[in-house]
């Protein structure tokens, strides 16, 4: 056969293959109902997708109850995912809800303390979000995002009507932040050589001067409200001399409390705080008004400590029985160690602690309790497990108690 009839068929053979192919590509669509593929039995194909607690894989609240909080056992677990900070909402001195800030996105749920239902109050997001903290009933957010030197530091005021927070950003490097009753936040900013303490109103946008501490590297015990009574001691470590001094006004006063490892927590009337001795890691009280220093019933991180706040002289402590080293409480710090902790009560005035409930044999899981916080009439202790960053509640108070109480 001729080259020349070769082309010409190969030619008419790739034009009738391109024709079928257009006509496939346009005119043949299946109809619904038609199968495509071949059914290849791969079994179940459920979507097992996971959503954030309380929502959908639309974003719709979950209305479901997600929390047990009429259990008879009186420690909680409030969430399963970790949390960046949280603040309880109360009515007439009755806690009703409490809100917390999700990692990383900044989104702000509340789960309602009479029936455990969740819902988002906030949908706004502030990527990054690690620490935050709560000022007024609720109603305003302080969130950081991201650590260190690039740091960023939001301010959010919740709207009632919508699921957004209305935002403004403070500038500073900020190193220890809380919030108040009265709405306010109190923060500290790091300079050259010192840290200063200050307070913004996110209402009128207004910052405020309260305090100079003459070092840099400082931890900031803070009290209740911006006129209060705080603290303030050089960062803590075994290897350094630490020693702490009183805040009220802009005044500072060095307070007869030092040493090696240092820490400590208090309130206008004792002072918790531990260091290490010639023997070991010790605790300690400090009556205010008598100057009295006298061992702690245990030894005790003061980090995992908070001062009712009916009752001035008893506080509320986390703790496991272990022997300490001298490197306390550094490798606590560090992460190397970590703990399975009861909670305690202790009466300071009169050098007495009971035990509230031991959380490993009630929960079988380790919990290291930080940030342990009270809220309303100190019926609710709540606190974050230092493992995983999820929110617990321990009941202090039965809220039909406080129902039935004529409270001021």
């Amino acid at each position: 056969m001729k080259r020349p009839l070769l082309i010409i068929i190969g030619a008419i053979f790739v034009i009738i293959l391109l024709a079928v192919w257009v006509y496939v590509l346009l005119f043949n669509t299946p109809t619904a109902n038609e199968e495509e593929f071949t059914d290849l039995d791969f079994g179940n194909d459920t979507d097992v997708t996971l959503f954030p607690a309380g929502t959908d894989e639309d974003g719709v609240v979950n209305p479901e109850p997600i929390v047990n909080v009429n259990g008879l056992e009186r420690l909680k677990q409030l969430t399963t995912e970790p949390i960046a900070g949280f603040g309880e909402v109360a009515t007439e001195n009755i806690p009703d809800a409490v809100r917390y800030v999700q990692i990383g996105t900044g989104h702000i749920f509340e789960i309602d303390l009479e029936t455990g239902e969740e819902e988002r109050v906030s949908g706004t997001t502030v990527p990054g979000s690690q620490i935050a903290a709560f000022a007024g009933n609720g109603e305003s957010v302080m969130i950081q995002s991201g650590y260190g030197a690039g740091a960023s530091f939001t301010v959010g005021v919740i709207g009632t009507s919508t699921q957004d927070i209305t935002t403004a950003q403070i500038f500073e490097p900020i190193v220890s932040f809380t919030g108040t009753q009265s709405g306010v936040f109190l923060y500290a900013a790091q300079t050259n050589n010192s840290v200063v303490g200050k307070s913004y109103d996110p209402a009128t946008l207004v910052t405020s001067t309260l305090f100079t501490v003459p070092f840099r590297d400082a931890t900031i015990i803070w009290g209740s409200e911006a006129t209060d009574t705080h603290y303030a001691y050089p960062k803590t470590t075994a290897l350094l001399e630490s020693f702490l001094y009183e805040v009220q006004g802009n005044l500072l006063t060095r307070l007869p409390i030092d040493g090696y490892g240092m820490s400590a927590t208090g309130n206008n009337e004792f002072i918790l705080f531990s260091k290490q001795t010639d023997e070991d890691y010790q605790s300690f009280t400090f009556n205010k008004e008598t100057r009295e220093i006298r061992p702690h019933t245990q030894t005790q991180i003061p980090e995992k400590c908070v001062f009712s706040t009916i009752t001035l002289s008893s506080s509320f402590c986390a703790n496991t029985s272990i022997n300490f080293t001298d490197l306390a409480p550094d490798t606590w710090y560090a992460g190397e160690l970590t703990f399975q902790d009861s909670l305690y009560q202790t009466f300071n005035d009169v050098s007495r602690s009971i035990v509230l409930v031991d959380s490993h044999d009630q929960t079988q899981q380790n919990i290291d309790m930080t940030h342990l916080s009270l809220g309303a009439q100190d019926a609710h202790l709540y606190f974050t497990n230092r493992n995983d960053r999820t929110l617990w509640m321990y009941v202090v108070t039965p809220i039909s108690l406080l129902q039935d109480a004529d409270i001021e």
